[in-house]
């Protein structure tokens, strides 16, 4: 995203067309895929979505309500990559009634071409639908379960609901960081600033006890910012550095210097395998949440995939291909299996059951 800079702590814009941009990239790089092959090299045995069915839901009013030719076409540039990652049918309607549904009823309120544009690409990254939601209705809603909400324009809230879902951060994190911000010790107004100043420490990962209590210490709303963000859950996130190498936040703060949120927050997060699945630090905590960080330390690190045009890459080979702008072909590329884990079919319910 675009960001702000807001003495000396940088966070993304609400206006910002880059995220936007991002959930844009891959539709226009499918048009090219030969997969034939793709499937059986990635991910071994997997559950293929049929073309003829996933033209039928493209064409359905209940999916995507395109022209029955056009639909065809999408299917066949698409079925092999969607089975690639994992994506079914099933998953997209769920996908679709979030983005589609009334705005007062968990819904995103979003026009059919909207969706048409950035569906397949949340699919693919294996958004959660109820994340998704949860996220748009904080950034939108002037009031939500009786606490106050975001209240964003609506195309912003729309934007940032999907970047955030779609990089499987937590939905139930940004409402208490808006708050905290709001709220004494630190009572900032609220305003545009403090608005996305709270999408930036949900976009970085921020924990609420160390922003307080570093604020009280410094009065110092950017010192305690930061604070936040390299001592959330004790240190543990690592994102993939602009060498493609794992960092904690306070070595990008040390090796980048001011620019460091900005590559932070773009940066792809370390996974970490269990059970045959890939989860990000703050999932395990969700799993596992009294022994969350034993749990991490033992678990291996997964080799993450994504699909770069025809072929799966590993995050060196994208570093090798795109060089210092990497992780943004990286966050808009579908994700594969990790070569430890099993094929996403085997584990389907990994889209949802982390958010409920």
């Amino acid at each position: 995203p675009n960001h702000l800079q807001q003495n000396g702590f940088v966070v993304p814009t609400c206006g910002s067309a880059a995220p936007r941009a991002l959930l844009q990239v891959g539709a226009m790089a499918r048009s090219s895929r030969c997969l034939s092959l793709l499937v059986t090299l990635c991910s071994g045995l997997v559950e293929a979505v049929d073309p003829k069915d996933l033209s039928a839901w493209f064409a359905s009013p209940d999916g995507l309500g395109m022209q029955p030719a056009a639909a065809a076409a999408l299917a066949k540039d698409n079925a092999e990559a969607l089975t690639a990652s994992g994506v079914t049918i099933a998953q997209l309607a769920g996908l679709k009634v979030v983005m589609a549904g009334m705005v007062n009823h968990d819904g995103m309120g979003m026009k059919l071409e909207q969706i048409q544009a950035t569906i397949l690409t949340l699919a693919e990254q294996h958004t959660s639908p109820e994340n998704l939601s949860s996220y748009f209705q904080v950034l939108y809603q002037a009031y939500i379960r009786g606490r106050a909400g975001m209240f964003l324009p609506l195309k912003d809230a729309q934007m940032h609901a999907m970047q955030l879902a779609a990089r499987r951060l937590r939905s139930e994190d940004l409402l208490p960081l808006y708050e905290t911000l709001i709220k004494p010790p630190v009572s900032l107004s609220i305003d545009p600033v403090t608005k996305q100043r709270a999408i930036g420490l949900a976009y970085a990962g921020g924990n609420l006890i160390k922003l307080i209590n570093a604020f009280q210490e410094t009065r110092d709303i950017d010192q305690a910012s930061a604070q936040a963000v390299f001592w959330n859950l004790d240190g543990a996130p690592q994102r993939y550095g602009v060498d493609g190498k794992p960092m904690k936040a306070e070595q990008f703060f040390k090796n980048i210097g001011k620019s460091w949120l900005s590559n932070w927050t773009n940066a792809p997060q370390e996974m970490r395998v269990v059970n045959g699945k890939a989860y990000t630090v703050r999932e395990f905590v969700n799993i596992f949440p009294s022994t969350w960080e034993v749990q991490f330390n033992a678990a291996p690190i997964a080799t993450q995939k994504r699909l770069n045009g025809s072929k799966p890459l590993g995050v060196a080979d994208f570093v090798k291909t795109y060089g210092e702008s990497w992780s943004a072909a990286w966050q808009a590329a579908p994700e594969l299996p990790c070569e430890e884990c099993a094929p996403f079919f085997q584990h389907d319910d990994r889209m949802s059951n982390l958010f409920v």
